[in-house]
């Protein structure tokens, strides 16, 4: 999972210049250094192992995503107004980005398991954004059991 959520991150913090952080969580509701909107937040959601003969295993390992973005203007937080992106707009250059991306092989294309909600408004004592949450999931064959 280490290997893959720092995957991530660095792919996503290559391609999408626009985002203002992508960091790696194990909570996707504190964010109270935000540097600046839009941020991604990469959480690990846990893993599925099926062992096999001869001591190898499938792994499938769950990502969540939350993008944020910043309720100055609330309807572009979520659709987008031409100068900036909404949360709708960020997931979409997300799974553009992703679609295909199998680091090096390691992984199959990662499968899209929805979202959790529909976006929220999140507010803090630090931090007032709509927050956009999401799945995915990414298949591994017969690794090695260690």
């Amino acid at each position: 999972m280490k290997t893959l959520l720092t995957s991530i991150q660095t792919l996503l913090k290559a391609q999408l210049m626009y985002v203002k952080d992508v960091f790696i969580t194990p909570d996707l509701y504190d964010f109270s250094d935000a540097p600046g909107y839009p941020m991604i937040g990469l959480l690990d959601n846990g893993d599925d192992l099926s062992d096999h003969e001869k001591g190898a295993r499938n792994e499938l390992l769950k990502v969540t995503i939350g993008i944020y973005q910043s309720v100055a203007k609330p309807e572009a937080s979520v659709i987008g107004d031409g100068i900036d992106k909404g949360v709708l707009d960020i997931k979409d250059d997300i799974m553009a980005e992703l679609r295909d991306e199998i680091f090096g092989g390691a992984y199959l294309a990662p499968f899209y398991k929805g979202s959790l909600k529909t976006q929220e408004l999140y507010n803090s004592e630090e931090n007032f954004a709509v927050l956009k949450i999401f799945n995915l999931e990414y298949f591994r064959e017969a690794v090695e059991a260690t």
